[in-house]
């Protein structure tokens, strides 16, 4: 990776798990929305409430939650990804459920025949349960769930009834007349009957306490007793709701719920929702779904879900009925579990049924690409202190090294038909697009020069790349793998760098593309056929997440970056404006791929983290700044600090960073990105709007800010050595070039054709660096503020540099060559250029020079993740 209120407060963390906040609480625990922070994605955590969580009984329950969660598998039920305790507090890692719970869709009402699709699929996965010799006995439409893709799923196994013997315990009932809430599990109302000669199970269940939720209850459960009808007995409350928009049995007080219970018939639903226009012979089903006795009921969920479908049947020829997906796919909603969010329409029916990790090594695995055959992943990671592209198989066989050059061998991209492999390869003197056989790492590779971001392949084969100038390209190869054909697809606004492309089927190339202010800041678009760009998103989009065409023609999938709750998956349908969140949780982070079959898609979860840290010549760097968010652009604040941009508060913002340890302070306002200090420490300087707003000046003890300029391409501002100017880059009709603005406010005065400028701390130059060539190589550059003729540094090549920054002195200039070496140069060149530190896996990104004995400083970037392989569909 290169360039709902609850009772309790909840923890922030749990282990590696972030809290974000509430999805639900019921009697049996206490729901949260998190991010696993080792694999990158949402999860849901499932806890004890605050009052209970040491009670040896509750624990149990808990324990059994996670025994019948983990011995069920099937789409329908949720699933378990781990139990967990951090300090005490045992939890449930669960799959994070998108979509729209029953109850909700009882409120708005459906028609009957999505009633019936939705019950006989919950059917389904309650006889898998049931197959497996457990009984869920909490059924209730807040208990299932209908994802965006149309899978009902069912939730909450904390009743669940297993095979294991459990000593009972005891405690006094309640008073009889205690009111219950009709939404309450584990009611502790009427004390139940304990059936003669009956045996203690592993309901754990004191006197006095039901074992459900009381207008779902089947009669036979008031008297201590459930099994498999009990279970069909709430499924049919749960459709009875559905096709009425109310319960049958639901009253007023405890006690005549039970009596309505034990002894009324439920109104038929032809009769008790006469402007519905149900068929009849829905009556009959949810009469027996509702018989009194058990024996008298289906006898099975199976025999439930054929007499629902066979209703369905019956009114329409059978290859007419649709589908569960087809007759949600309209109405669904695309919010977390509990949550209820209204999805665009024309989504696809989208579905994960599973996840695994696929590799398991140190550092990274990033930006993976399944073959066309769907069998193997080829990807770069760390492979003897250097990267290198490896595939490794989707069964997670050992993996295969494809590249041995040293330098790094990154972003690569197998060809359609499995011929070639595309990936660039880049040493601290440059960086350039390779292709070499796949498959034969022992072949020599064929050099196809630079380009921007990384390259993707049509369908039919061509590479499709974007060029150092802003033009998208096609490339044809030879059999040789040498180009022989080269056609401009279209070209991206002015300064713009292209990242990652996705050829989509039928229509273009789909980009991500850094904005001319050479910030974060990045656009999503789409390039048409006819060469037209249509920007599609700007600011929300994950550079880094990556950028796949969808298995089916019209769609591709992107990621959307979230400072606290992890990179979202996005579906995108190509020309819309809307975007669809794929259910599951995934959060690709460094790259994604889907299968040509639309079953299997595989993402990264490589995460960067920035941190700034001093270096010295063969020393292991000296952490300044380090957390769980990003410190960048580090610039000097006086002998004894930095200042920063970073994301502590979730927006980038500037922070001035005391070297010895003490707190660190906020000293711009949020979006600012590029803060630096003037010399007398009074004012900071920044791009504001996240990139896009401009230059601001702010005082730095507080106060409003006052913009400086407000041309959105601004970026990287310096104050001159006497804080009378401040010097930054602007691009004017797609070329880069060096400003000067009077601090004070005023016209912007142009002193040459470069970028990334940095004003001396003592006299009137500013070093820069130059336009980069076709190689991507650039020269630094020495320049003054009257605007003359700039010169190179005597004795410095061009190179793929960096940010070039000063010495406190004014003789020497630091700067990045290639991510990967710092390097001290003299500016009158009579020294030759001296590297000061070497990265390895770790990128750098900047570098600062700060008053001795400080040194120089930079923004190092270090990585960890996997790659991880989801199944379903992804269409």
């Amino acid at each position: 990776m290169r360039p709902g209120t609850l009772r309790s407060v909840p923890p922030t963390t749990l282990l590696h798990y972030r809290i974000l906040g509430p999805l639900g609480r019921g009697a049996m625990g206490e729901v949260y929305r998190a991010v696993d922070q080792r694999l990158g994605r949402e999860v849901a955590l499932k806890m004890l409430p605050r009052d209970v969580e040491t009670d040896s009984d509750w624990q149990t329950r808990l324990l059994r939650e996670a025994q019948a969660a983990s011995a069920l598998h099937h789409p329908g039920i949720v699933t378990l990804f781990d139990i967990a305790n951090d300090n005490g507090r045992w939890f449930l890692v669960m799959e994070l459920v998108t979509g729209e719970p029953v109850a909700a869709l009882v409120r708005r009402g459906v028609p009957w025949r999505q009633a019936i699709a939705v019950v006989a699929g919950a059917a389904d996965a309650l006889a898998v349960a049931h197959h497996a010799g457990i009984l869920h006995r909490d059924i209730k439409a807040d208990n299932l769930m209908v994802t965006p893709g149309g899978q009902v799923k069912v939730l909450d196994f904390g009743l669940a009834k297993l095979r294991v013997a459990v000593p009972p315990a005891a405690a006094p009932p309640p008073p009889p007349s205690a009111a219950i809430d009709d939404e309450t599990s584990l009611a502790e109302t009427i004390r139940p009957a304990t059936p003669a000669g009956a045996t203690s199970s592993s309901e754990l269940t004191h006197a006095g306490q039901l074992v459900g939720t009381p207008v779902y209850m089947a009669p036979e459960c008031y008297d201590g007793v459930s099994d498999v009808q009990s279970d069909v007995f709430a499924l049919g409350v749960v459709l009875y709701e559905l096709l009425v928009g109310h319960r049958p049995f639901d009253r007023d007080t405890a006690l005549a719920t039970m009596a309505a219970t034990q002894l009324d018939d439920a109104p038929a639903p032809t009769v008790a929702a006469p402007g519905r226009r149900l068929p009849a012979a829905l009556d009959a089903v949810v009469a027996r779904a509702l018989a009194k006795a058990p024996r008298d009921r289906f006898p099975d969920m199976a025999a439930l879900a054929t007499a629902l479908r066979a209703v369905a049947a019956r009114r329409r020829p059978a290859w007419q009925v649709p589908t569960l997906a087809a007759v949600a796919v309209g109405a669904l909603a695309a919010g977390a579990w509990y949550g209820v969010a209204r999805a665009p329409r024309g989504r696809p029916p989208m579905e994960v049924t599973g996840s695994r990790r696929l590799t398991l090594e140190p550092g990274c695995e990033e930006y993976p690409h399944l073959t066309r055959d769907g069998r193997r992943v080829v990807y770069d990671g760390v492979v003897a202190g250097d990267y290198e592209v490896q595939a490794v198989g989707v069964d997670g066989s050992a993996p295969q090294r494809l590249t041995a050059q040293a330098g790094w061998d990154y972003g690569s991209a197998p060809s359609p038909d499995g011929r070639w492999l595309a990936y660039i390869h880049e040493v601290p003197d440059g960086r350039v697009l390779r292709v070499q056989p796949l498959g034969d790492g022992a072949a020599a590779p064929v050099e196809l020069g630079a380009i921007s971001g990384y390259p993707t392949w049509s369908r039919a084969g061509a590479l499709i790349v974007g060029a150092t100038d802003g033009r998208i390209l096609r490339w044809d190869l030879g059999a040789d793998g040498r180009r022989v054909g080269e056609h401009e697809l279209g070209r991206l606004p002015a300064g713009g760098r292209a990242y990652h492309l996705a050829a989509v089927e039928g229509d273009g190339v789909a980009i991500l593309w850094f904005t001319a202010s050479e910030q974060e800041a990045s656009n999503l678009g789409e390039l048409g056929a006819d060469g037209r760009l249509r920007i599609v998103e700007e600011t929300d989009t994950d550079y880094e997440g990556g950028l796949a065409a969808a298995a089916g023609p019209h769609a591709y999938y992107v990621t959307r970056k979230g400072a606290t709750t992890g990179n979202q998956l996005l579906w995108r349908r190509w020309g819309s404006a809307a975007a669809v969140v794929v259910p599951g949780g995934l959060s690709p982070h460094a790259g994604l791929d889907v299968a040509r079959d639309g079953r299997r898609l595989v993402f990264s979860t490589c995460t960067e983290r920035q941190y700034v840290a001093a270096l010295g010549d063969g020393a292991a760097p000296t952490v300044v700044a380090r957390g769980d968010w990003h410190d960048s652009l580090p610039a000097p604040a006086g002998p004894g600090a930095v200042v920063v941009t970073s994301t502590r508060r979730g927006d980038a913002q500037g922070w001035l960073v005391p070297l010895d340890g003490s707190a660190a302070r906020a000293v711009t306002e949020p979006g600012a990105v590029a803060s630096q200090l003037s010399h007398d420490l009074a004012q900071v300087v920044y791009v504001a709007a996240s990139g896009r707003g401009g230059l601001a000046v702010a005082p730095v003890a507080g106060g409003p800010p006052r913009a400086l300029t407000t041309d959105p391409s601004d970026a990287g501002p310096s104050f001159t050595h006497d804080d009378a100017g401040v010097v930054f880059t602007r691009t004017e009709a797609g070329v880069a070039g060096v400003f000067l603005v009077p601090t004070v406010g005023g016209a912007a005065r142009r002193l040459a054709a470069g970028t990334q400028p940095a004003a001396s701390p003592v006299d009137e130059r500013v070093v820069f660096l130059d336009a980069p060539d076709a190689d991507g190589a650039r020269a630094i550059m020495i320049g003054d503020l009257a605007g003359g003729p700039p010169r190179p540094v005597p004795g410095v090549a061009r190179a793929a540099w960096i940010g070039p920054r000063w010495s406190p002195d004014g003789s020497r200039v630091v700067a990045v060559r290639g991510f990967q070496e710092v390097v001290e140069v003299t500016v009158d060149g009579s020294a030759p250029p001296r590297p000061v530190w070497t990265a390895t896996t770790d990128s750098v990104l900047a570098v600062a020079w700060l008053p001795e004995p400080t040194g120089v400083v930079a923004a190092l970037a270090d990585y960890d993740g996997d790659l991880w392989v989801a199944e379903g569909r992804f269409w």
